[in-house]
């Protein structure tokens, strides 16, 4: 089933008829040298343009109330795209009771959220996808003290809080408070795809780690 925000396209009297994609921006910037070397590479989402059908304005104008920011939008291929608007949406009316309307999009192409559990010591998890993904770690201890997840440590830990590392919104917490004092790192937890060794420093705590794969 189509859905938008993980509402049925259909309960907007709606249809999706295209969704057509560029290949993801690049652009390489390296050296005035015989043999260029790297400098920087910006990389953009991938451009979209998502056609839909409808039977009525309200309609569109309620689709829109849930596009005109991000969403998440599924098409029954086994992945969750992201899209953020750019651009005006244009509509075309064909009949009475028919509407074109096109939206183009920047767009985030994922996989399904995968969850880990994490033991004490090393964990072998691979990273699927083409491109590195955020990670989120969700750590409950059941001490007080500090620990050390992936390389992540976290002090002025408490018995029973919840902590969440999250490097995809860029947060930490502790109870819903913000924990950013208390972590000892420089950058938010990613990982490229491949296999990785996740370490976790202490035996007395539940440490669960949560990544959707990206794709270029």
């Amino acid at each position: 089933m189509h859905k938008i925000n993980k509402k049925p396209i259909r309960s907007f009297s709606a249809s999706i008829a295209a969704f057509d994609y560029q290949p993801m921006q690049i652009s390489n910037t390296y050296t005035d040298s015989m043999v260029p070397i790297l400098i920087k590479r910006d990389m953009k989402p991938k451009r979209y343009d998502l056609v839909m059908d409808f039977i009525s304005q309200n309609d569109i104008s309620r689709f829109l109330t849930e596009a005109i920011d991000r969403f998440e939008l599924r098409i029954d291929d086994g992945y969750v795209y992201t899209c953020y608007l750019d651009g005006v949406p244009s509509v075309q009316q064909e009949g009475v009771c028919s509407f074109t309307l096109t939206l183009s999009l920047l767009v985030l192409q994922r996989g399904e959220e995968r969850r880990f559990t994490l033991k004490n010591g090393d964990n072998y998890i691979t990273i699927k996808g083409t491109y590195k993904a955020g990670i989120r770690y969700e750590i409950t201890p059941h001490y007080n003290g500090e620990i050390t997840v992936g390389g992540y440590t976290i002090r002025n830990i408490h018995s029973g809080k919840k902590i969440i590392l999250d490097g995809e919104s860029m947060l930490i917490t502790e109870d819903g408070k913000n924990k950013y004092s208390d972590a000892m790192f420089t950058k938010f937890p990613s990982l490229e795809p491949g296999d990785h060794i996740i370490t976790v420093s202490n035996t007395n705590a539940d440490v669960v780690m949560y990544y959707s794969p990206v794709y270029l």
